[in-house]
């Protein structure tokens, strides 16, 4: 248990992080600031951080730019250890709205420091998530149904004891699906059966 930050005393709004490599297509990323750029119509203060590296990083820079989101967006490039905890320590709603995925690790460590999380299906975490009501799931590449459950967390965001629920829903579902000793537990008992 990494503990729960008092996101008010933090930030002044909502902060949306995307942590891994920049795919653009696979990863969702289109999707993602599609749907960002209607949020901060509703939430003018609000922020997407992108932390990640890849090839296509000018590609997302040109599209970062074209839909003029330069003040919104922060590319943040590659973090590691430390320097990815601290963010993830700042950050309040963690986004992942890929196309594809094997076992998004990145969503686990998220809500494993009580980070909501909005995902897609296709990520393999969205029942999980939506079972412990640790976040949003959507069901389809979309921007608009991206917009939707991003707009929900950042209106619940606003709401201290929501948000707060929200943030021990997401580690409890870590804490009960992810411990290391459950698992292998687990494996063991379909192993032999």
């Amino acid at each position: 248990n990494k503990g729960i930050l008092n996101q008010e005393s933090l930030n002044e709004a909502v902060i949306f992080v995307f942590i891994l490599r920049l795919d653009i297509y696979t990863k969702g990323l289109d999707t993602l600031i599609d749907a960002f750029k209607v949020i901060i119509n509703t939430n003018p203060k609000a922020q997407l951080w992108i932390v990640g590296d890849s090839d296509e990083k000018n590609d997302l820079v040109e599209k970062i730019k074209k839909e003029h989101l330069e003040d919104h967006i922060t590319l943040f490039g590659s973090k590691f250890g430390q320097e990815k905890i601290t963010l993830l320590s700042k950050m309040d709603v963690f986004v992942h709205p890929s196309r594809n995925e094997g076992l998004p690790l990145s969503v686990i460590e998220a809500a494993s420091y009580g980070k909501p999380c909005v995902v897609t299906d296709a990520t393999n975490i969205g029942d999980l998530i939506t079972e412990y009501q640790a976040g949003k799931t959507i069901y389809s590449q979309d921007s608009k149904e991206l917009e939707v459950a991003m707009s929900s967390l950042a209106a619940i965001w606003n709401n201290p004891v929501a948000f707060s629920k929200l943030q021990k829903n997401a580690m409890n579902m870590v804490n009960e699906n992810y411990n290391w000793s459950k698992i292998i537990l687990r494996f063991n008992a379909e192993l032999y059966t």
